[in-house]
């Protein structure tokens, strides 16, 4: 199993930085600091392609000037007309740490000061991605805050009860 990291775009002295969970079947996961955005997601066939399972962008520019927000972590959305917040964590440089002791693993961190997305709080945001052996993608969220806060997750229930959009 293998995890690597390479500088994916520089902005000023900041540094965008994509990471590889590779594991022992070649399925590969790779992430960008830049709104802690799952990149690609690799897993081959029965015909030795490994195709990306994700739509996604190769140029920093590409994420910061098309619609929409791929493979991002975004933030709260305003009220009823569902759009992000000023300051959304999608446009947030992510800390990271690494981890490869049994299986390999990524932990994205964002520390929020208070109304830095126009929510009461500080914040400390989590996402834990953890890639196993038997090819199982893990993904844990947790939020440490100042504040009471409501959670509203908008999920596309068919898809993930039929894996049919």
């Amino acid at each position: 199993m293998q995890l690597s990291a390479k500088i994916f775009a520089k902005v000023g002295s900041e540094r965008i930085t994509q990471y590889s969970l590779v594991n022992d079947h070649q399925m590969t996961l790779r992430f960008l600091t830049f709104g802690a955005r799952v990149q690609q997601v690799r897993l081959p066939n029965a015909a030795g392609d490994d195709p990306n399972l994700l739509l996604g962008f190769v140029t920093l520019e590409d994420y910061l000037h098309q619609p929409g927000y791929l493979g991002a972590f975004t933030g709260p959305l305003q009220a009823a007309d569902a759009e992000l917040a000023p300051g959304s964590w999608q446009n947030w440089n992510w800390a990271v740490k690494t981890s490869q002791e049994t299986d390999l693993a990524i932990t994205f961190t964002l520390t929020l000061p208070e109304n830095a997305d126009g929510q009461p709080g500080q914040r400390e945001l989590s996402i834990t991605h953890r890639l196993t052996n038997d090819n199982l993608w893990q993904i844990d969220m947790q939020v440490a805050t100042t504040a009471d806060l409501k959670i509203h997750p908008r999920l596309n229930l068919p898809w993930l009860l039929t894996a049919d959009p």
